[in-house]
């Protein structure tokens, strides 16, 4: 006869896996404590630790211990991200010593829209498979009803939490749907168009990367951060066919400001709208360490292009950042005017071996949403429902960063940190995986033909202005008109290439890819 745990597992699994595979865009993962990332933190009194299974002595649970305090709980940062497009139900075994009733709220935060509850009650002692619908959820602190939706990446649990009732109580097999292989991507982009694979010694590429050197304000750079970046070969080198972002411990001074570390910052001098973006690299390790692989709108201005909005107006794109005080965690993360600080948008997976092997991480930026991957799976999706300039600020031209920072205002430094670096192994950017004809298809604006040589034509009812963009970014052409129908366009001066256009129809900018070739 089949053991008490393997039971429940298949159970608890069996409750989230039928209700995801209609809709065949997620996979199911367990808490089920057998990993240090599985560890929840407690708070407000209520201490967590993982002890033997009272009925199964082979399995472990999680134990909570209520010292009899209000809304004392735990909360656990998910090793991968609740999908609840996918699947709303979260299901979960619950252990109670006694035979009274107990509430369980169940709370999901870090998502999409703000904090959302269930509440259940079960009664009894042993173990018991609870499930709870995020269809039927509440806007945690009220009895407002909220319909969840997006992927979370905290999860926060309550055994009695209104009430001052100290306790002894067990957990096992969370079961809940995230992102996994089976979501394929909205567009596939599989024209190369600009790399660096360091396929050289010494210092980096002045033609392909800007160091940024100069700290934007007098205490120096953003989040609190104790690092000087340098120009020096010291800080940034390419060495055996690998780009060295080497984070130091040493006093330094430079722009008026001594600080006690040094590493380097990149920017790309090609910036690019839509594509995939793909930076195979292996991470450094240590409290404090936080490198990241990420993109600005150009409209924050860098070396190449004039500043016209400022953060985050001009739109980021966190591929990678991960923290040395949480490691192996990787972030994936938007942020916008609507999604920024606190409420960033962000996804996370668990990558146990992110500083010791080589791992692929990647964007894919399609005119409807960003997909974040690791090693080609996807583990968060931003797609807003509305898309304007607050929420969707990613319809022009970005370019990647690459960056070591040491502290911040949140995470403290190693006092025996020396030094270590990110090391990557190349830098990908892909485009035009998608039709021109179909992409065309994805506006009311149509643009033929295309490809062109002299001139093209706007299939459309009232275009005011018409721009053509460069994959470098600039503009290259600008028309306006008043309300025309159906206008044509000479495209006689332009190079032959690949275009970016953009069409105000209606008080709407919609965009596609224009291709001019020439005899």
């Amino acid at each position: 006869m089949p053991n008490s745990t393997f039971m429940r597992r298949i159970l608890s699994i069996a409750s989230a896996g039928l209700l995801c595979s209609a809709s065949l865009i997620g996979q199911v993962s367990v808490i089920d404590f057998s990993s240090s990332h599985h560890h929840f933190t407690g708070f407000g009194g209520c201490n967590f630790s993982v002890v033997p299974d009272p009925a199964v002595s082979n399995n472990v649970m999680g134990q909570f211990v209520n010292s009899g305090n209000i809304w004392e709980g735990a909360f656990l940062d998910l090793p991968s991200s609740v999908l609840l497009d996918s699947n709303q139900i979260i299901s979960l075994d619950f252990y109670s010593p006694n035979s009274g009733s107990n509430d369980i709220i169940l709370k999901l935060e870090r998502g999409p829209m703000a904090d959302i509850e269930v509440l259940r009650t079960t009664q009894g002692s042993g173990w018991r498979n609870i499930q709870f619908d995020f269809s039927q959820a509440v806007f945690s602190g009220s009895s407002t009803p909220a319909v969840g939706s997006g992927a979370f990446s905290r999860l926060v649990l309550f055994i009695n939490g209104s009430q001052p009732i100290a306790g002894t109580y067990g957990f096992d097999n969370i079961t809940y749907t995230n992102y996994g292989s089976s979501l394929s991507l909205d567009v596939t982009y599989n024209q190369l168009v600009w790399e660096d694979n360091f396929n050289y010694q010494g210092p980096v590429n002045p033609n392909d990367w800007f160091l940024e050197v100069v700290p934007p304000n007098p205490w120096g750079w953003h989040n609190g951060e104790s690092q000087h970046y340098t120009s020096r070969n010291d800080n940034s080198f390419v060495s055996n066919g690998m780009l060295n972002i080497v984070a130091k411990r040493e006093t330094y001074s430079a722009y008026g400001l001594t600080l006690n570390y040094t590493s380097a910052r990149l920017n790309s001098n090609f910036s690019f709208t839509y594509g995939r973006v793909d930076v195979r690299a292996k991470l450094p390790r240590g409290d404090g360490t936080w490198p990241a692989i990420w993109m600005l709108g150009t409209s924050i201005g860098n070396n190449v292009n004039p500043f016209t909005l400022g953060w985050p107006d001009c739109g980021e794109i966190d591929i990678m950042e991960h923290w040395g005080n949480d490691q192996d965690r990787i972030h994936g993360s938007v942020h916008t005017r609507s999604s920024f600080g606190a409420t960033v948008n962000t996804g996370t997976r668990v990558v146990p071996t992110c500083s010791d092997s080589f791992h692929v991480y990647s964007v894919n930026w399609s005119p409807n949403q960003l997909t974040f991957l690791i090693d080609d799976e996807i583990f968060y999706i931003y797609n807003p429902t509305v898309k304007n300039a607050a929420t969707w600020p990613f319809d022009s031209p970005e370019f990647i960063l690459l960056n070591v920072a040491m502290g911040s205002s949140f995470y403290t430094i190693d006092p025996n940190f020396t030094q270590d670096a990110m090391i990557i192994d190349y830098v990908r950017v892909y485009q035009d995986g998608i039709g021109l004809e179909e992409r065309s298809s994805l506006n009311d604006v149509r643009v033929y033909p295309n490809p062109s040589s002299q001139f093209i034509q706007l299939k459309a009812q009232s275009v005011t202005e018409f721009v053509i963009i460069d994959l470098a970014g600039k503009e290259v052409m600008s028309q306006q008109f008043n309300g025309d129908e159906n206008p044509v366009i000479s495209v006689e001066h332009l190079k032959q290439g690949v275009y970016i256009w953009k069409a105000l129809e209606a008080g709407s900018w919609q965009q596609g890819r224009l291709l001019i070739q020439r005899d």
